[in-house]
């Protein structure tokens, strides 16, 4: 799909595996979108996978505020035609029976020629080889996980829809939907609502 990351060739060097996928020269969806918008820190939110065993061993420590700097101006034409593209591209996704579980802005880039991309499946998982029932996994960043995710549930197609809303919300205001470290923000998105976008 013109829309997902091309992947070419899968090669194996002992127990090393690796693929070769399309080199993607562009910009991430919110610095397309929002002109001047910097994502130096949105990895530093980024908890992969975090489980309630690995809880006390991370603490609170090291962890610095989960939002990114979020400056520019919107560039509303700009985002009507990245918006459709990504509904496009993760349509195809779920029609194939793939759940992306990361998407954020650095994980979508925008070509020269206006050609959005969702890249980045390390997380990606089979909808057929989920493990129903499973609980007290989190899987993904923060500040775009749905709330049955931050809760510990097993993430659905409306997860992934869920992040979208949060692209979307992101790109309207410049700031993401909940503040604060990963562990305020996961137990935000259970409690409270997102403030509106005014």
């Amino acid at each position: 799909h013109p829309n997902l990351v091309s992947l070419y060739e899968l090669f194996t060097e002992g127990e090393q595996w690796f693929f070769t996928m399309e080199l993607v020269e562009g910009v991430d969806f919110l610095s397309h979108v929002r002109p001047g918008w910097s994502p130096a820190r949105e990895d530093t939110f980024n908890l992969s996978i975090v489980s309630d065993d690995l809880k006390g061993s991370l603490g609170s420590g090291g962890l610095l505020p989960a939002v990114p700097d979020a400056t520019g101006t919107l560039h509303e034409a700009h985002l009507r035609a990245a918006i459709e593209q990504i509904v496009h591209g993760v349509t195809a996704m779920h029609d194939s029976g793939i759940l992306h579980r990361d998407l954020k802005p650095t994980n979508i880039l925008v070509d020269g020629n206006g050609r959005l991309v969702l890249l980045d499946f390390g997380l990606a998982a089979e909808l057929a080889a989920r493990r129903h029932g499973r609980q007290n996994v989190r899987i993904g960043t923060p500040a775009y996980m749905a709330p049955e995710s931050a809760a510990g549930h097993e993430p659905t197609p409306a997860s992934d829809w869920y992040a979208v809303g949060c692209l979307l919300y992101e790109a309207l205001t410049g700031r993401v939907p909940f503040l604060g470290e990963p562990r305020q923000i996961l137990a935000a998105k259970r409690m409270k609502a997102p403030p509106t976008v005014a």
